[in-house]
């Protein structure tokens, strides 16, 4: 069990606050409803963390490999040499939100995974890459063991 104390990033003092909130591993897969911490019932949610995103190529769980990657298309591209007007989400590439933004529904469905199933990041988006292609190639190499 461990206490969550949240960052107050504040120029003038560096403070942290304490929060209401516990951090509590389980052995096995099965997550209870509610536990009992000194006779409290407390509910228990999944513990959903956080992704790192990548400043420079603004690719999530991945540190700067060099890559250039407009951050307002995705293109192959430095951002200050982009022709597209709209901002453009590198996740769904949808015209809704910048790249840097958690809003995307794409990356939302990621973290919901990453929570529900207990997977990281780069196997949930080995999950969502299900093409026809993919369950081919998978389906080969079965019958190829």
């Amino acid at each position: 069990m461990q206490k969550i104390i949240k960052d107050q990033n504040n120029k003038r003092t560096d403070k942290y606050l304490s929060l209401p909130i516990v951090l509590v591993t389980f052995k096995g897969q099965e997550l209870p409803e509610e536990v009992s911490i000194f006779r409290v019932a407390c509910s228990v949610e999944p513990y959903i963390q956080k992704v790192n995103q990548c400043r420079e190529n603004m690719r999530f769980d991945n540190i700067s490999d060099r890559n250039e990657r407009c951050k307002k298309c995705g293109g192959e591209h430095f951002e200050q040499n982009c022709d597209e007007e709209a901002n453009k989400c590198i996740h769904c590439r949808d015209n809704h939100y910048r790249t840097d933004s958690e809003r995307s529904p794409q990356f939302a469905k990621q973290k919901c995974i990453m929570a529900y199933e207990n997977i990281s990041y780069r196997e949930t988006q080995e999950k969502e890459n299900t093409s026809y292609a993919t369950v081919l190639r998978n389906y080969y190499i079965i019958i190829m063991i």
